[in-house]
């Protein structure tokens, strides 16, 4: 029966050692753990920067949804009738106004420490996600 797992990377030339040293330099398993950390401290940050972004009080937002049914209706009108441009408008605060985009990271941050995230696997994360920028 053959291996199902190659032996070697289908990679010739000289690149082949190279990446097999950078890869198993230190313990293939303590590797593939970190490596998992990594990965998985970046998606937990994600999806709690999602969280967040998505309680904000606006109307294309869950937070808003949960406000709506306790508005004055007036109030409710006058907000639906600028639900299309919201959206624009928040994501324009958050790219010009350093202000708002800090703020915004500072929760996140809060937030993130309160729940036990490790920062360091976080950026670790980021960098191996961000491979073009190497």
């Amino acid at each position: 029966m053959p291996d199902v797992v190659p032996q070697e990377l289908p990679i010739p030339g000289l690149t082949q050692p190279l990446i097999h040293t950078l890869e198993f330099a230190v313990d293939p398993v303590e590797s593939a753990w970190y490596n998992l950390a990594t990965i998985l401290s970046l998606c937990f940050m994600l999806n709690l920067m999602l969280f967040v972004f998505n309680l904000i009080p606006l109307p294309p937002f869950d937070g808003y949804n949960a406000l709506e049914p306790f508005l004055n209706p007036i109030i409710r009108e006058q907000v639906d009738r600028l639900r299309g441009a919201t959206m624009w408008v928040i994501l324009l605060l958050f790219w010009y106004v350093p202000f708002v985009s800090n703020g915004f990271w500072n929760i996140v941050y809060v937030f993130s420490r309160i729940l036990g995230a490790n920062w360091d696997l976080v950026v670790m994360g980021l960098d191996r996600f961000r491979f073009w920028q190497l």
